[in-house]
């Protein structure tokens, strides 16, 4: 009788009645998904639409519980949240499979019955797995069984692969087919959304800089964990925008909780994360810039021909010659000795379109064809006609991230006072960087601002509807004046566009905000008008009447009036 992963064996199997009795619609094959994992998941939720919408396939979903590996924490939440047909790993191995799809070399799918297809979880097969001293991903000790190749194919992103896989385990070469890349492809058929993610991750007309951390002590995280905090205080919110990517094994091993509250400084000062089992392609395609270290983001960030930073240490388990180590060595390194900022800034406006072209040629092989060979793999498998429409991977969903706004900023100027340039940074109690420039000061929101700098600040603002009504604001203000004896300056951000202030010594103006013509067309933040205000009151320059400012970025015509009501 011919094995599971024998050419010929679904003809030995009849159907199976436990199934069978229960199916509404009568489908000819059967799918298994093996997720044992948060990051098997993904990455075999990205490759799904290959074979899932298709009428003829019913689609299951299991966990290998008993699987060797320790990073299957939150798969159980994973794999739920997918609202799919989950059966035990028992009935699993209970039933027979037209196809078995798995992104883990630890899955134990010798167990199972049906041909498997073995696809890599990241960019590739780049690291050392130092326990079997062997390629991760391609370890004898988990592609051979008794003797046995355990899969039906091994899915390669690039030709070059194979003669890694060769040196690692030369008994699986024939299994090797050469199929690209599912998270490259997604991300080049979902460019044309690039501007809808951004505009539901609040992005406008700032750049947007991804921190992306793997696992492990060299890691981003484990190499340097409060660089999130480091980076996006250091970065004027004005202008700058930071989403820090982490590797579900992460959370796996410390847990949800503990990766938030790590996180949690860097979320006060405005950081945006990637809720649990959410897709990261979104987050790449809506970059400007990304902080990376030796994990696979870095890796597809050169095929979106993103300008690049590196950060993290220096593993010793990344294989030389890889894309990966070539990576290390080419792109700039952040140093924390100098102005992060200023890296930032000079990592996009000197970054050369197709730097890294040559890297990405490396990883990844026939970028946009990994659909049409991986349904012709999965159907022939499958023993099953492919369908005659065009095989994709189907539009990315706009990601569910945690997005939080600074409840404090310091604030300086540039110019001169006929000309003011405000400049900002997100601070907290534990984190207070000034920008560079002259009358440095500290705003700070009325309600949820720490008590430890609402107690130090110059201005305290709100923006809270029960403050907006006529006439209240003098009464509000007379309120922040009694609470906080620092306080010089009282704000209320009526609008967008509109920023109500009163001085500690009655002086106050409505001050209307409106971007100049010829620039972006986007109105600036109008609390940067506040600090405008306060600093020409701290001169003692009149707020009333018509002037010019650059507020963050944007220059902008600042109208002064009396306040109403």
């Amino acid at each position: 009788m011919p094995t599971p992963n024998d050419a010929g064996w679904r003809a030995t199997i009849p159907a199976d009645p436990a199934l069978d009795q229960w199916w509404t619609v009568a489908t000819e094959r059967r799918v298994l998904v093996v997720a044992t994992t948060v990051t098997s998941l993904l990455r075999l939720l990205a490759l799904l639409p290959v074979v899932e919408h298709d009428l003829r396939i019913q689609v299951v979903f299991t966990r290998d519980v008993e699987s060797p590996t320790v990073l299957s924490g939150g798969a159980a939440e994973a794999v739920a949240a997918v609202r799919g047909v989950e059966i035990t790993w028992q009935q699993a191995q209970d039933l027979r499979w037209d196809l078995i799809l798995t992104a883990s070399e630890t899955d134990r799918v010798h167990l199972l019955a049906g041909p498997c297809v073995l696809v890599s979880h990241g960019a590739g097969y780049n690291k050392i797995d130092m326990v079997h001293r062997s390629v991760a991903g391609f370890g004898r000790v988990r592609l051979i069984n008794q003797g046995t190749v355990v899969h039906a194919a091994i899915g390669l992103s690039h030709p070059a692969q194979r003669s890694i896989l060769a040196a690692s385990c030369p008994e699986a070469s024939d299994r090797a087919q050469v199929i690209g890349d599912p998270s490259l492809d997604v991300m080049l058929e979902n460019r044309h959304r690039r501007l809808r993610y951004r505009d539901e991750l609040g992005i406008g007309d700032r750049r947007l800089v991804v921190l992306t951390s793997t696992f492990g002590s060299a890691s981003l995280l484990g190499h340097q964990p409060d660089l999130p905090q480091r980076v996006v205080a250091a970065l004027d919110p004005d202008r700058y925008v930071c989403v820090v990517l982490t590797h579900p094994a992460i959370t796996a091993v410390h847990g949800q909780q503990q990766l938030r509250t790590w996180l949690a400084p860097a979320e006060e000062l405005g950081m945006i994360t990637l809720a649990a089992g959410q897709r990261w392609e979104p987050i790449l395609l809506s970059a400007d810039c990304a902080l990376v270290d030796q994990g696979s983001i870095g890796v597809y960030a050169t095929a979106l021909d993103l300008p690049l930073i590196t950060a993290g240490g220096h593993p010793s388990l990344i294989l030389e010659n890889t894309v990966v180590a070539e990576l290390a060595k080419r792109a700039p390194s952040l140093s924390l000795d100098h102005d992060i900022q200023d890296q930032v800034d000079t990592a996009i406006t000197s970054h050369q379109p197709g730097e890294y072209a040559d890297l990405a040629e490396r990883a990844f092989d026939g970028p946009g064809s990994f659909a049409a060979r991986m349904r012709a793999l999965c159907y022939r498998l499958m023993n099953l006609a492919e369908p005659d429409t065009p095989a994709e991977l189907g539009l990315l969903d706009v990601p569910v991230v945690s997005l939080s706004r600074p409840a404090a900023f310091t604030a300086a100027v540039g110019g001169g006072l006929l000309d003011v340039e405000v400049h900002r940074r997100a601070a907290t109690a534990g984190s207070c960087e000034w920008p560079a420039g002259a009358d440095p000061h500290l705003l700070v929101d009325a309600v949820d601002g720490p008590v430890a700098l609402l107690r130090r600040a110059d201005v305290v603002y709100s923006d809270h509807p029960a403050r907006r009504s006529p006439g209240q604001i003098h009464d509000w203000a007379a309120a922040v004046f009694r609470t906080w004896p620092a306080a010089q300056m009282a704000a209320l951000v009526v609008d967008t566009t509109r920023c109500q202030v009163i001085a500690r010594d009655a002086t106050s103006c409505e001050l209307l905000i409106e971007a100049d013509r010829g620039q972006d067309g986007r109105a600036p933040n109008a609390l940067t008008a506040a600090s405008w205000a306060y600093v020409r009151h701290q001169h003692g320059e009149p707020l009333e009447g018509v002037h010019h400012a650059r507020l963050g970025p944007h220059r902008c015509t600042i109208v002064g009036r009396p306040i109403s009501g």
